[in-house]
């Protein structure tokens, strides 16, 4: 059944069912010799295969031809390629992580814990519902009962990931006044119950349906989630003990029919940049951002516009209608334009962006920085001495923007990926700005060439005259300071 020096089963119509049967996991994966991708990941599979044999982990590792064995497509359902399915107890479950080692291996760890677990008192059902999510309960009665047979094969079924499944022989513990039933704990808003007939099919159809969460915290699990299937999102940010769930129910059933989940994040002093980060003030709330995906993992951010008034059950309402038809104009974080604004470099904050970078008349450079960055600092009196050289040119504009405290539009907002970054916005050409080369050094001499190589007019500028390049503090180490700008623009 295996290839020679393989730990990988060979599988087909006439083998599949003993594999799947006679062993409580065996992950599968279901492949075509055409496939570039299946072949790029054969490497890491025959790798996970022996990690497991000399682990002596349960699971089995097997590989079927979606060519040769196309039956066994069409029975399992099989419509990408690679697609790995795991069988626990021969209930399938569809793989849905990365294709390396690690991922691999943490997701057969974890399906190998308990899919249910026996709670046998109230204090174990209080620790158990104070952890992450959605929990579901049933009263199964005996543990070799049938009720338990079937409640285990749903528990290890998908369709429901965002559950964690347990089981009570009293169902006195639920306040459930029948055996067999069922209880659904959700992170907000009153329990549901299931008492109809307990069978798979019911069950399944009541948690499908009923279980998926109204309104739930945001976690990094539940990002991912909802990220990995570019879900419509709304996260309602609350000031720690004044948390509105009430509105946030109703606003989750309203919005139910459009496919939207409803998360939410209660804040204190020390953790507000989590509003900041999604481009809200971080100074408002209760407040309300909405995440679309025009691409997959490229989210769209609107925020409610915290210049309205209080958000309320009406006024988000308005805030979301308004959001899915892409109509509404986004609260755009920054800082006030100053009164005075005619130095060598102008100041551009988020309220004067269009009006400043978008003047037809005008080629603008934007150095887009952050006080705390060290890169930044260190262009700040070169760029001085930019600005003094263009000092003189009515219609070349040398600005820049604290991009921390001053939101440019979003598709500006994406073109800034490390920090400091340089953009030319090109009269006649505003939405095609052009990026000063990260593998030039940002010198006087440099960034003045850069510009006027790259603008449609003449000017009178000197190259012969620069000023002095500024002596330059000794760096700490590129590398340092690219990590901290990725940990400060991580979702």
């Amino acid at each position: 059944m295996k290839k020679e020096g393989s730990d990988i089963l060979n599988l087909n119509e006439d083998n599949i069912d003993e594999v799947i049967n006679n062993n409580e996991f065996a992950f599968i994966e279901f492949f075509t010799p055409w496939c570039p991708h299946c072949s790029s990941i054969a490497a890491t599979y025959e790798d996970l295969a022996t990690t497991l044999k000399e682990k002596g982990s349960k699971v089995v590792c097997g590989k079927v031809n979606g060519v040769t064995s196309a039956k066994l497509v069409e029975r399992f359902g099989i419509d990408a390629y690679p697609r790995f399915v795991l069988f626990r107890d021969g209930v399938p479950t569809t793989y849905q992580g990365s294709g390396s080692l690690p991922h691999f291996e943490e997701y057969l760890e974890g399906k190998q814990a308990p899919s249910t677990v026996l709670i046998n008192n109230a204090e174990e059902l209080k620790a158990f519902l104070a952890g992450e999510g959605t929990k579901a309960i049933a009263a199964i009665g005996d543990v070799t009962s049938k009720n338990f047979n079937n409640w285990k094969k749903i528990s290890l079924g998908e369709g429901y990931e965002w559950l964690t499944f347990a089981h009570v022989t009293d169902a006195s513990l639920l306040g459930l006044e029948t055996t067999p039933g069922v209880k659904i704990f959700p992170p907000v808003g009153e329990p549901l119950e299931y008492t109809d007939l307990f069978v798979r099919s019911k069950i399944s159809t009541f948690l499908k349906e009923k279980s998926y969460p109204l309104l739930q915290p945001i976690t990094e699990n539940t990002w991912h989630e909802i990220s990995g299937k570019s879900k419509p999102h709304v996260c309602l940010m609350f000031w720690e003990g004044k948390e509105d769930f009430d509105m946030g129910l109703k606003l989750a059933e309203e919005f139910k029919k459009d496919g939207i989940v409803f998360t939410f994040k209660s804040v204190n002093s020390t953790t507000t940049f989590w509003a900041d980060q999604w481009g809200a003030s971080g100074k408002v709330f209760p407040t309300a951002i909405f995440i679309r995906w025009p691409q997959p993992n490229e989210p769209e951010f609107t925020v409610y516009d915290e210049n309205n008034g209080t958000l309320t059950l009406e006024s988000a309402t308005n805030f979301l209608n308004l959001a899915l038809e892409n109509k509404y104009v986004s609260f755009r974080k920054s800082e006030e334009a100053p009164e005075q604004n005619d130095y060598p470099v102008t100041i551009i904050v988020g309220r004067n962006f269009e009006d400043i970078v978008y003047d037809d008349q005008k080629d603008v450079v934007v150095d887009f920085y952050a006080t705390w960055c060290e890169y930044s600092s260190a262009l700040e009196p070169v760029w001085e001495l930019v600005g003094e050289v263009f000092e003189k040119e009515e219609n070349v504009i040398i600005g820049k923007l604290d991009i921390p405290n001053n939101k440019p539009p979003a598709n500006i907002d994406k073109r800034v990926q490390e920090l400091p970054t340089i953009l030319l916005f090109r009269a006649g050409h505003k939405d095609e700005p052009i990026e000063f080369p990260d593998n030039t050094d940002r010198t006087v001499e440099n960034l003045t060439k850069w510009i006027l190589e790259n603008i449609d007019r003449k000017t009178n500028v000197d190259l012969a005259n620069l000023p002095e390049e500024p002596e330059l503090p000794a760096s700490e180490g590129e590398e340092e300071a690219e990590d901290e700008v990725d940990e400060k623009f991580e979702l």
